[in-house]
């Protein structure tokens, strides 16, 4: 055998699968580089679109192409005998006046409120008061890994503050606790949280979300003037979708991608993220 010979034709053969190698890692990432760019082409055509319709876009639009599966989820159903053991017990040695817990939707929502005037006053900003309802929720073993702050807003000295849940790093849609914070602390509180049971085994092509913003338009109609503060990818549980008209009697359901376009005035319209829905 000449290894000579041999020799050179291995060295050709590394060298031509080399180049093809390189050709494809190259041809791949142009390929990116192009759709990323149509895709923000097409992000511009749609918001002078929508602009011309009196909707404003002043949110950042994800030019993210992804594929999801469907996601079973169940609301957490809950206990009173439980729940009264939880607030009642660790308050034992508070002194609050007022002191009350309720539910509604079936035991889907918890309510609990108390009277904190005359106790000290600490909290006089929306850090502090955020702060406070962490605090709180810690205390009662509410603040998981699943828990995400989303906004406070003010209203008569009191602060709102807002929490959403997420999983495998997307918010679940409807699913929410709110704290309202005074100057002394946390006055009220309400949850309502689902429990992620398993996602579907087959996975959908979301559709841009540019595509999301036409469809938004056509809902909308453009007759008074809007502005778009928000827009993301999130599992929303679709109650008509599952045959219900509200949240009294829906104890599980099937949460899809959806588009979440939130509006200036507090508004929020979902858009299904995948054709024939």
């Amino acid at each position: 055998m000449d290894w000579s010979k041999a020799k050179n034709v291995l060295i050709i053969a590394f060298i031509i699968t080399n180049i093809f190698l390189i050709y494809n890692i190259q041809k791949d990432v142009f390929n990116k580089e192009a759709l990323s760019e149509n895709n923000a082409n097409k992000v511009k055509e749609v918001v002078d679109i929508l602009e011309k319709r009196n909707i404003k876009v002043e949110a950042t639009v994800p030019v993210e192409m992804a594929e999801l599966p469907l996601l079973e989820v169940e609301y957490i159903i809950y206990d009173t005998e439980e729940m009264e053991q939880l607030f009642f017990e660790y308050n034992s040695s508070e002194s609050y006046i007022n002191e009350q817990l309720s539910f509604s939707s079936n035991n889907k929502v918890l309510h609990y409120e108390r009277n904190l005037e005359g106790m000290s006053s600490s909290i006089t900003n929306e850090k502090q008061a955020r702060q406070e309802a962490e605090r709180f929720l810690e205390n009662y073993g509410f603040m998981g890994s699943d828990v995400i702050y989303w906004n406070s807003s003010v209203t008569d000295e009191k602060y709102e503050i807002l929490f959403k849940q997420k999983y495998k790093g997307r918010i679940l849609e409807h699913s929410y606790m709110i704290c309202t914070v005074s100057e002394f602390g946390v006055i009220s509180f309400e949850r309502m949280w689902l429990r992620p049971l398993e996602f579907g085994n087959i996975k959908m092509e979301i559709f841009p979300a540019a595509k999301g913003l036409l469809k938004f338009m056509d809902e909308y109609g453009g007759y008074t003037e809007a502005v778009i503060t928000n827009i993301s990818l999130v599992y929303w549980l679709d109650l008509s979708k599952n045959d219900f008209t509200d949240l009294e009697n829906i104890e599980s359901g099937t949460a899809i991608p959806a588009w979440r376009i939130e509006l200036k005035n507090g508004e929020t319209s979902f858009i299904p993220a995948f054709s024939n829905y």
